[in-house]
């Protein structure tokens, strides 16, 4: 799947996350956002820095990879065309969770922090869709993270870590 609209263009179309945005809102998104390109190997996120922007995968793959407390990386997930992927940031203000980088040849588009909020506030539908995908990835990583860490106690400071993620800007949520 390619998130390209009928004339090749960048769409949103491709991203079930924006599926609630009508004609508008999708339109204001795509004024709104701007489009990024990048080769293999490129470092799009870096895990602990700090949030300026959400992306949407247009096109090309993305390889998303974490530290585990003791400092080695364990990788969690490949991205595909459609996938959203830096909003756990972008809602909670918190240092990035992962490290993200380009497989492929990659078009991306980058929504900063202020139009996010703009399209969230005009459209709070997508709030709770956000919030949702990033419990969802927060959980994912956790787990991932954990894996096979004998060490009770970074278990439970990576517990910790994952809480306070969790309940930062939009409330109190624990998972």
């Amino acid at each position: 799947m390619s998130a390209e609209g009928s004339d090749g263009s960048p769409s949103f179309d491709g991203s079930r996350l924006f599926a609630a945005l009508d004609q508008d809102g999708r339109q204001r998104l795509m004024r709104a956002a701007k489009r990024v390109e990048q080769r293999p190997g490129a470092l799009i996120l870096r895990e602990g820095d700090e949030p300026s922007a959400m992306f949407v995968l247009l096109r090309g793959e993305l390889r998303v990879t974490a530290s585990r407390l003791d400092g080695t990386e364990v990788e969690l997930r490949t991205l595909k065309p459609g996938a959203v992927f830096g909003e756990i940031g972008v809602l909670t203000g918190e240092p990035r969770t992962a490290t993200v980088t380009a497989l492929t040849d990659v078009w991306l588009m980058e929504l900063s922090v202020d139009a996010v909020r703009e399209i969230t506030s005009d459209y709070p539908d997508i709030t709770g869709d956000l919030m949702r995908l990033g419990i969802e990835r927060t959980e994912e990583t956790l787990a991932e993270v954990m894996r096979g860490d004998p060490n009770e106690e970074s278990r439970d400071r990576g517990s910790r870590r994952g809480a306070r993620v969790a309940s930062s800007n939009y409330g109190s949520f624990i998972i």
